[in-house]
């Protein structure tokens, strides 16, 4: 893809809105985004928006405009392989986006202490 942060790596692993709307965004703008999707747990927002044609098929207005200009990537980050395989990913990222609610490191994605001070960026609220 092409544009102004064409070259950057953004992983995203949030659900809903805030999350994956900043990584939609970054990925609009260039960026290559991919989203960490718990298979167990799928994004909320696959079933809002567009009637029972999208929702029934779990594709929701307000997931395919979130994830647009991004690939994804089915992780149980509650498993050790899959937190594994995230940190692999982390590795090549310039920016981590995550929503979950505040509390200890990788419960279900890693936490500014194991992320923070590698390659990505992760930012908290009021961090």
């Amino acid at each position: 893809m092409t544009g102004p942060l064409a070259g950057l790596r953004v992983i995203g692993v949030g659900t809903r809105i805030a999350a994956p709307f900043c990584a939609g965004l970054l990925g609009a703008l260039g960026a290559d985004g991919i989203k960490i999707e718990n298979p167990n747990a799928p994004d909320q927002g696959r079933l809002i928006g567009g009637g029972p044609a999208f929702t029934d098929k779990k594709m929701g207005v307000q997931y395919l405009t979130q994830g647009s200009n991004k690939k994804s990537l089915n992780l149980d980050l509650k498993k050790p392989k899959a937190r594994e395989i995230l940190r692999q990913f982390l590795k090549s990222a310039d920016v981590f986006t995550e929503n979950d609610a505040p509390g200890p490191a990788g419960e279900p994605g890693p936490g500014y202490e194991e992320v923070g001070a590698g390659e990505a960026a992760c930012w908290e609220e009021g961090g």
